[in-house]
């Protein structure tokens, strides 16, 4: 059990603690709201936290670390100044490794933050003098253990949203049969006669997407109509074009349906284009049929 004395006693030291670490604790606060911002994808506060992490914090810790700074003006002047060279030479280090993403320079500016802030605390424990009965120090070493795993722990967790890359995320566009089989469509059916054919959308984009699958016959020069349900009959002989949107969460998978048929002979082809999120995507895909 702590006696009542030392209980006086780390309460009249915490202050003179807290104020000469509050840099860093806001810094702290900066880190904790860019991390939640950014999992609740806030952007306006994304912006408003993770500039001043990228552009201020860094050099302001570095100057504090190694340099002398006399006034208010200086130590802007440094801060500014430093965290753009250490924003170029992040730059210049993921240029060299061949890293091009936002999430990896974002590990990086935290790895620095953790190490700079590790150097400036160290530097403060040793030029703490201790109060009389009572050492400063032992609740520097306190911040400086908090500090520590906080930011390590903020690293893994930056980490794990830089997994979650591009190159391996992905969307299966796709046609088969009635009965899902990818060579089981035919090549011809006789004019009396309907074909059943299924598109599928399997999300693998780490996020839910709004998908527009563009549906056309002919030359598509007919006025664009919304694919009402999941299912659709389509003229072949027409020219028609079609619009079905649809979300698919993470990980799910959608399966549309397509009657195809026509009263007239001829070598037809349905075109099928996939959009993700409004946005336009080379996936596309061209389907001939003979009506004999």
């Amino acid at each position: 059990m702590i006696s009542k004395r030392r209980l006086v006693q780390l309460m009249q030291a915490a202050p003179l603690a807290i104020r000469k670490n509050l840099d860093l604790g806001v810094m702290v606060i900066f880190l904790v709201t860019y991390l939640a911002s950014t999992a609740a994808s806030l952007v306006p506060l994304v912006l408003i936290t993770g500039l001043p992490l990228l552009f201020f914090f860094p050099g302001y810790l570095l100057s504090k670390a190694f340099l002398e700074v006399k006034d208010l003006v200086q130590s802007i002047i440094y801060s500014l100044g430093l965290s753009v060279a250490l924003f170029i030479l992040y730059g210049t280090v993921m240029a060299f490794m061949g890293i091009f993403e936002s999430d990896a320079l974002l590990v990086i500016a935290v790895v620095v933050l953790a190490i700079l802030s590790i150097i400036v605390l160290l530097q403060r424990m040793e030029k703490v003098k201790a109060p009389s009965s009572f050492e400063v120090g032992g609740w520097d070493r306190r911040l400086l253990a908090v500090v520590i795993v906080f930011l390590v722990a903020s690293s893994a967790l930056v980490y794990g949203f830089s997994v979650k890359r591009e190159d391996n995320a992905y969307t299966e566009f796709y046609i088969t049969d009635a009965s899902g089989e990818l060579d089981g469509i035919a090549s011809s059916i006789n004019t009396n006669e309907t074909m059943y054919v299924l598109f599928h959308i399997s999300n693998h984009e780490n996020e839910a997407v709004q998908y527009t699958v563009l549906l056309w016959t002919g030359n598509g020069t007919g006025p664009q109509l919304d694919m009402l349900g999941d299912s659709l009959a389509l003229d072949l002989a027409s020219s028609q074009t079609f619009a079905k949107e649809i979300e698919v969460a993470n990980g799910e998978a959608y399966e549309g349906h397509l009657q195809l048929y026509s009263n007239t002979t001829g070598d037809y082809r349905i075109n099928l284009l996939l959009q993700k999120n409004g946005k336009a995507t080379d996936q596309e895909l061209l389907l001939h049929i003979d009506v004999i």
